[in-house]
């Protein structure tokens, strides 16, 4: 079984009016709706900008040090990417 962790989030009421509104459309609970948009949302893919973003948001000061295998992996995808 999968871990998970239980979030307290505020929202508008009218987001939760439509978002209600569109899980009953689904034949589903409210809470059910909202995970399963959340899970896809997360799945989805993401630009080299967003990860970036999404990096500098987890590691702001930089300071995580590549593993040798990552910077083999960069050094030999920057390689190519150049034609070398």
């Amino acid at each position: 079984m999968k871990s998970t962790t239980r979030k307290l989030i505020d929202l508008p009421d009218i987001t939760l009016k439509a978002l209600q509104l569109r899980a009953t459309t689904n034949g589903i609970s409210l809470k059910r709706y909202m995970e399963d948009v959340l899970i896809k949302k997360s799945e989805e893919h993401l630009t080299d900008e967003q990860l970036y973003e999404l990096m500098l948001m987890m590691y702001p000061d930089g300071q995580e040090k590549a593993t040798e295998k990552a910077k083999k992996g960069f050094s030999r995808s920057y390689q190519e990417s150049k034609g070398s």
